[in-house]
């Protein structure tokens, strides 16, 4: 493991579009060029600081493109991962001994690390446009056409879309244990 990386916290609130948040974000990052990883980590999002390292360490020493951990989602029973993996019905193991990386096609931002050529690509490709000239629209939400319906992707969702259509790689580390805070914490 990499001594400790450069760190820069930027909390950001006052918005209520959190596609338009994120995008503001990732934006000043692109423009700050002395960081290699971009991590969003949300507020109600219960985690191990040091599973923050983890997935930075996996962007920035294992050269994975994106990488973030499986938290569930706020449902008390039946609660599923906000993830989706490429094949629907895989398998995984959680935990720190038994889990591991596994490509995905969409995790959810709550905690998740990018790395700086993929927000610099989709900038260069003009994946998204500059809006007003301040901020790539990075975190848009969109419609797409998938598994025979039209489905309206959420802001990371719709990011991780992006990124893969550029060739980018999406990966969920199962040995992050994360929990969910809300109503009640779910984990």
């Amino acid at each position: 493991m990499c001594p400790s990386p450069k760190m820069h916290v930027r909390f950001e609130a006052g918005d209520a579009l959190i596609d338009r948040s994120r995008s503001k974000v990732a934006s000043i990052f692109h423009d700050k060029k002395e960081y290699d990883c971009l991590m969003f980590i949300d507020d109600d999002i219960i985690f191990d600081p040091l599973d923050a390292r983890q997935v930075v360490n996996a962007v920035l020493e294992g050269g994975l493109d994106i990488v973030g951990g499986a938290y569930p989602k706020k449902v008390k029973t039946n609660s599923n991962f906000a993830i989706k993996l490429l094949e629907e019905n895989k398998a995984l193991k959680f935990g720190k001994e038994e889990g591991g990386i596994y490509e995905a096609r969409y995790i959810s931002t709550g905690f998740m690390a990018i790395s700086r050529k993929v927000i610099e690509t989709m900038a260069e490709k003009e994946v998204v446009h500059k809006v007003f000239g301040n901020f790539w629209p990075f975190f848009m939400p969109q419609e797409k056409f998938e598994d025979g319906m039209w489905n309206y992707l959420s802001e990371d969702w719709s990011f991780c879309d992006r990124a893969r259509n550029l060739g980018f790689k999406v990966h969920v580390d199962t040995r992050v244990m994360l929990k969910h805070a809300g109503r009640y914490v779910y984990d």
